[in-house]
């Protein structure tokens, strides 16, 4: 390992940050924190979106730094990116190498100063598929820029095969590729060693819960669909759906639930105290998107033992062997959800096999301890490399 201590701080240069909440967002945080607790020195720069938030802090052994922006699109971006530049240039020794995340251009501009300045830079994505990093960008001219920036990193780090080939049609050399799969806690999201007495707690009702955790958008993650399917579900068995995040189509899924008359059976919540003790006490967790990349609401559902059910696209296939470890269904087909839902609602023990042997698989593969460790062989490979 690396023993210089400059040669073990890392910068990651993001957009947005906690307290911000995205997918990309948390596992940014997740996989810092593991690092931190692995030795590494792990700085975070990003965007001080509220007055509220402190320019600088310390979060679970991460520092945080806050540049300034405003919350006007162009004229914020701008702000930060002159921000971004000048704040690189005058800690351009203090640190070894810059991950950054998701193509675009808070990325384009990390490379493009790591490069400058002969450090390493790790890119990684975020999504495939139509609205991932590569298909979304390829659209537009500056999105192609953004493309040819984000090329320049050392190392991209892909999350499925598919973002493998989506990098080879743009021309990146695979052999700089590295699959490194999404992180999380299994000490934090774990079954529940009574879900009876929890759920009481909670004040929950005493029948069955399917949940859906994420962002509301109708475009990816496909959440009015799913409201359409569940007010067809024919059965005697009484069932909740609760749809647990924000997003811009919010108003839109309450209109929607309001116009199907499902009100009894769904209940959409902005945020909850914690999320875990949420997943803790549902039967069912349903994620219908339309494309992911590797998804952590899939990832701390399996991780508490929970039955989910998911569309069949790459990332969710990364993480779900169909009748094993979860249930995939095509995406946008009404009956094979319907029918699965069905099915869930009736079979405890089958839901039973599916949660533990999610658990399990997870447990080997997804624990956030095993996906710092990639990150960190990764890192010493690249600092080793540039001081070669």
């Amino acid at each position: 390992m690396v023993s210089d201590a400059r040669n073990r701080k890392v910068l990651f240069v993001i957009r947005y940050f906690h307290p911000f909440i995205g997918g990309m967002e948390k596992q940014a945080l997740t996989v810092a924190a593991a690092l931190a607790r692995q030795g590494w020195h792990i700085e975070v720069v990003t965007s001080r979106l509220h007055r509220s938030w402190a320019p600088r802090e310390e979060i679970q052994n991460i520092s945080i730094t806050r540049l300034p922006t405003l919350r006007l699109k162009y004229v914020g971006a701008f702000i930060f990116l002159v921000s971004l530049i000048l704040y690189l240039y005058k800690n351009r020794f203090s640190c070894s190498m810059i991950q950054t995340f998701q193509v675009g251009y808070t990325s384009a501009a990390a490379i493009m100063m790591a490069n400058i300045f002969n450090k390493a830079s790790v890119l990684k994505l975020a999504c495939s598929g139509a609205g991932g990093d590569i298909k979304n960008h390829e659209r537009s001219c500056l999105g192609r820029f953004f493309l040819a920036c984000c090329k320049n990193a050392t190392a991209i780090v892909v999350l499925n095969e598919e973002m493998q080939r989506e990098l080879a049609g743009i021309g990146y050399p695979l052999y700089k590729t590295r699959a490194i799969v999404n992180g999380v806690d299994t000490g934090i999201y774990h079954p529940a060693e009574n879900r009876s007495e929890l759920r009481q707690s909670m004040g929950l009702p005493d029948e069955k819960i399917f949940v859906y955790t994420g962002r509301i958008l109708f475009s990816q993650k496909r959440t009015d669909w799913l409201v359409r399917a569940i007010c067809r579900i024919q059965s005697a068995q009484r069932f909740r759906l609760y749809i647990i995040g924000e997003g811009r189509d919010g108003a839109l899924l309450q209109t929607l639930c309001k116009q199907l008359g499902v009100h009894d059976r769904v209940k959409i919540l902005n945020t909850v105290p914690c999320m875990a003790p949420f997943l803790q006490s549902a039967d069912v967790f349903i994620l219908p998107s339309a494309y992911e990349g590797i998804s952590n609401s899939l990832l701390e559902a399996m991780a508490s033992g929970l039955a989910v059910l998911a569309t069949d696209i790459p990332g969710n296939r990364e993480l779900i062997d169909d009748g094993v470890t979860g249930i995939l269904i095509p995406c946008g087909n009404d009956e094979k959800l319907i029918s699965a839902l069905e099915a869930l609602l009736v079979d405890d023990a089958r839901a039973a096999d599916l949660g533990k042997n999610a658990r399990e698989k997870v447990c080997r593969h997804y624990a956030v301890k095993k996906v710092a460790q990639q990150y960190g062989e990764l890192y010493d490979f690249l600092i080793k490399g540039r001081a070669a």
